[in-house]
């Protein structure tokens, strides 16, 4: 995942410094207000010594709106989003079971521009448990919290034809597992999100 990470940034940057070479310098500096959806994959483990150390892969789609001036932005998002979490067998009631969560989250992001089309997103999201059950049994798992609360860091180019795709990655601040935090254990879900959005201009 970290050779994932790295060739997404450069992806990233790439495509903002050839994008940013056919934008009209007038351009490059005015304020906007968005609107829009957006669409991507994810990439998704829990932490903690009951999980397996592997990513798995699920999706994300919602609704964001966005003001940007000069050289600072903030969006909001709200967003559906399912993750998957392989479990250990050391139960051994589930062995090596996986579990699917739905997730509502919520994130703020604040924003500085690196140039015209590249913007560094960073910020809070809090997250609400819609579902959360056994794959492919279908029963309920009650292992989670109905929220949490993560960070968010990322960034986003912006396309001609009111287009953007961008990274980010998402990292538990707060233990998600419904049990004594006395245990000493610690669930924090963990999530690498790729993306593209349509921006409808306000």
């Amino acid at each position: 995942m970290k050779k994932t990470g790295f060739w997404l940034l450069a992806l990233l940057m790439l495509t903002s410094s050839q994008v940013d070479a056919k934008a009209p310098y007038q351009h490059k500096h005015r304020h906007s207000r968005d609107l829009g959806i957006k669409a991507g994959g994810n990439f998704d483990k829990m932490l903690g010594s009951s999980w397996e150390n592997s990513y798995q892969t699920g999706y994300h789609g919602g609704l964001f709106t966005g003001m940007r001036e000069y050289y600072f932005g903030l969006q909001g998002e709200l967003l559906l989003s399912s993750a998957s979490y392989t479990m250990k067998d050391n139960y051994n009631l589930y062995p090596a079971a996986t579990i699917k969560n739905l997730y509502l989250e919520i994130p703020v992001l604040f924003e500085i521009k690196i140039t015209h089309s590249l913007w560094l997103q960073a910020g809070p999201q809090y997250n609400f448990v819609l579902n959360s059950r056994f794959s492919p049994e279908g029963g309920s798992a009650n292992y989670f919290k109905s929220g949490d609360f993560s960070g968010v860091i990322g960034l986003q180019v912006f396309l001609p034809y009111h287009l953007a795709i961008g990274g980010r990655y998402v990292f538990g601040l707060s233990n998600l597992g419904n049990f004594d935090a006395s245990s000493g254990d610690s669930w924090l879900p963990q999530s690498l999100q790729l993306f593209i959005a349509f921006r409808m201009r306000g």
